[in-house]
């Protein structure tokens, strides 16, 4: 009898998980689609990650709070995201474009250039994932230390990096084949994942005295001050 409620318990507990991650996914298509798929895709991913580890601590209204961190992280996430995504610009023009090449001759340079872009394009869009969550647990880090410990930390955790570049592959895949799964669920549950493999590793790295941002809302972050 105690084993089914526990097993009833533990049932309910991924049921509201699973239920959770599908509202945050859509959240986060929808952020990503205010800012073109492009200027928003770090405040999306920086909302899902205060989401996801809110998980057990608030119980606000999902889609109020998410709103209000629009208003309180969206000015600062689009101005770093700036650096990143020149990056990601020149390695996937590099990428393209030896790739190219290699279809109308081949030759091992463009072979070895080809490679570079693209393990460079691939390292850039896991350290720009990786960067929100150094947003995350470091918000009060300056601009250029952001962007040092959002490429840095990957070097702590190799594993987790290269679980990171296997879901940038798997997402590419799945855009192509199997769209719908992105939509629903793909983006909030590998976040979830990755946040269950390295948060540790976060929460002992942060400095002493130093909170980490939370899944809450500011008042005054929203138009006209307040609910």
């Amino acid at each position: 009898m105690i084993n089914e409620k526990i097993f009833q318990s533990r049932l309910m507990e991924i049921a509201d998980t699973i239920y959770k991650l599908i509202i945050f996914n859509l959240l986060f298509i929808l952020t990503l689609f205010l800012g073109l798929g492009v200027f928003t895709f770090l405040l999306a991913l920086i909302i899902l990650v205060l989401a996801i580890k809110s998980f057990g601590e608030r119980s606000d209204s999902i889609i109020k709070t998410w709103i209000n961190m629009v208003f309180q992280h969206g000015w600062k996430a689009l101005k770093y995201s700036l650096v990143f995504l020149g990056l990601i610009i020149v390695f996937l023009f590099n990428s393209v474009y030896f790739y190219l090449v290699l279809e109308e001759m081949s030759h091992w340079m463009y072979s070895v250039m080809f490679s570079f872009s693209l393990i460079c394009l691939l390292i850039s869009v896991a350290a720009l994932i990786n960067g929100a969550f150094v947003f995350v647990y470091y918000p009060n880090l300056p601009f250029k230390k952001w962007i040092k410990y959002s490429f840095s930390l990957l070097r702590v955790f190799p594993l987790q990096t290269l679980y990171l570049i296997g879901n940038i592959v798997v997402s590419i895949l799945l855009l192509y084949t199997v769209p719908i799964v992105l939509v629903f669920i793909y983006p909030s549950l590998s976040t979830y994942l990755y946040h269950l493999m390295t948060k540790k590793t976060y929460k002992r790295l942060v400095a002493e005295g130093v909170e980490s941002l939370k899944f809450q809302i500011d008042p005054n972050k929203l138009p006209g001050g307040h609910i």
